[in-house]
């Protein structure tokens, strides 16, 4: 039997896995003879899963920068806060601005998993697993790709703690398209899916053919769109093979139908998908079900929890610390003053609306300063950018079921978190990346009636509308901007949308030039723990030139 090595073994928590690759040779486990039933083998997923769930948990710091808001709070060293985000200072040293160990500690357990298949188990068996394993790699590379731009493809754990270079953004998406679709090919419908031990599966963190067609929806699209090298016939494939994995979910005769559904009204979305677990919406969650684990992550896992405050979340006070907020004018220009959207109401509280407060967005970019507070202590701070809170701050409320918490019945409870799943993907993303897909093929019409299906069960004014001026394109992006709201999604819709980055982002992104943009600006700079350890890790072009 092979010989495998799993590096940094993980413990199946919130915060996840965070050492498999940059290749750290420390904690090398040898494992031989082993894995020998399915039985023994779902506890390697559930490693895989744990890694998973602890990566996608943590907010990116894209999904930071592209929050819709106009205030922000600095943060003090750990993770990057908002401003460092939108501020484009993600090489600031004092900073952690991200980390992709936790995507290769998903990665080399899905490798063990998916060499460790044995020829005498159950074809359902077989399939199940190598089907959660690709879906796994699948998930982890497309989110590689996106962030990072550049990043090592590991084909297998069998050595210890290689010297990997980058590999392409192309290479990284064609391992992701390649375990994407054998994660379609494998997995059944999550109706049929069952754990190793024949127990009907009931958690939509775990691969389905349904997930994987979101996977591949989304991979597509991208591709088509960002991808660097590829021909216009190569970007109408990938829009076509787009539109084809999404009408497999949100077309009522689609081949996946029936799986998640258009949610029937605003309030319906809210109450049973937004804020609760296995809404009829959602197509991949992380699973966080208190009645498993007592307790919820306490970090934001939603861009929108980092937006709620006074006077709706519990405990808070006015003048409580908000990271992110946004100005009632904000919300009245994005959905409109006099509208009869339901998700304005919905999601905001705009009655102390003051036509009079008016802001301005900086022209100057921001900048980061050194100071010493004090003889020996150098710290470094932003100067400039957003405010810290924003002129007539709308009270955000899209998310609003709070989980409660304290382990010491002689202490007060406290907030802890919102008490639901994080959901990835959901059937309106879906429907509204159709939509943007065909209006890049030119099928106008199909387009429109997608945007329009959103547009009605929210009771908006259907396109073309009197704010639809710039056209079609915008008026799709914009529709995700109101649909998905601080659901993580909206730097990424600018990246797919070239060129939105020199008026949806702030002073620091406009002053991007094309070729910064093409040299790697918009990915993040290669973590420094993996640099140090691993010499062949060099920055991108951008973030290259930043540091010599």
């Amino acid at each position: 039997m092979k010989k495998l090595i799993i590096l940094g073994l993980c413990v199946a928590s919130f915060t996840g896995c965070d050492s498999f690759i940059d290749l750290t040779p420390e904690n090398a486990v040898t494992y031989t003879n082993a894995m020998e039933t399915p039985e023994e083998m779902e506890a390697v997923l559930s490693n895989a899963q744990a890694c998973f769930q602890g990566t996608f948990t943590k907010l990116k710091i894209q999904e930071k920068a592209g929050a819709y808001c106009n205030g922000a709070v600095a943060g003090f060293g750990g993770p990057a806060s908002y401003v460092d985000a939108k501020a484009h200072l993600w090489d600031n040293e004092m900073m952690n601005t991200g980390y992709w160990g936790g995507h290769y500690a998903t990665i080399g357990y899905a490798n063990i998993v998916e060499y460790n298949v044995k020829s005498n188990w159950t074809e359902e068996a077989k399939n199940y697993f190598w089907g959660q394993a690709a879906f796994l790699k699948g998930m982890c590379y497309f989110d590689l790709a996106r962030c990072w731009g550049e990043a090592p493809v590991v084909v297998n754990n069998d050595y210890e703690a290689p010297q990997v270079a980058k590999s392409s953004n192309h290479d990284l998406l064609e391992e992701a398209t390649r375990n994407a679709l054998r994660a379609f090919q494998y997995l059944p419908r999550y109706r049929d899916l069952k754990y190793a031990d024949g127990t009907q599966m009931d958690n939509r963190q775990y691969g389905n053919k349904e997930s994987a067609a979101a996977l591949l929806a989304h991979l597509y699209a991208w591709r088509a769109a960002v991808e660097e090298g590829i021909t216009l016939d190569k970007s109408k494939e990938y829009w076509e093979a787009s539109e084809k994995y999404a009408s497999m979910l949100v077309d009522a005769n689609g081949e996946l139908a029936g799986y998640v559904n258009l949610a029937s009204t605003i309030e319906n979305l809210q109450k049973n998908t937004l804020n609760s677990r296995y809404g009829e919406e959602a197509i991949l969650e992380l699973e966080f079900n208190t009645k498993y684990t007592q307790t919820m992550p306490g970090e934001d896992f939603y861009v929108g929890a980092s937006a709620w405050g006074y006077p709706y979340k519990y405990g808070s006070y006015e003048g409580d610390r908000i990271d992110i907020s946004v100005s009632c004018k904000l919300i009245n220009d994005l959905y409109g003053e006099n509208t009869a959207d339901e998700r304005k109401v919905a999601y905001f509280d705009v009655e102390h609306y003051d036509p009079e407060a008016t802001f301005t967005w900086p022209d100057e970019p921001a900048r980061i300063e050194v100071y010493e507070p004090f003889p020996g202590w150098v710290m470094t701070q932003v100067v400039g950018g957003l405010p810290e809170v924003a002129v007539n701050r709308a009270y955000v409320k899209k998310f609003n079921k709070e989980f409660i918490y304290t382990d010491d019945p002689n202490q007060p409870e406290k907030y802890v978190n919102m008490d639901c799943n994080k959901i990835l993907w959901r059937y309106s993303d879906i429907l509204l990346l159709r939509a943007e897909v065909r209006n890049f093929l030119g099928k106008t019409d199909e387009a429109i009636a997608d945007l329009n299906r959103i547009r009605s069960r929210a009771k908006a004014d259907a396109y073309p509308a009197a704010n639809d001026a710039k056209g079609l394109q915008y008026a799709i992006f914009q529709e995700r901007e109101r649909e998905l709201i601080y659901e993580n999604h909206r730097f990424f819709d600018i990246m797919r949308n070239k060129g939105y980055y020199k008026t949806e982002l702030p002073a620091n992104f406009r002053i991007l030039t094309e070729q910064e943009v093409k040299d790697g600006a918009l990915y993040l700079p290669i973590d420094r723990d993996a640099s140090e350890y691993n010499k062949l890790m060099m920055p991108n072009k951008y973030w290259y030139s930043k540091k010599f």
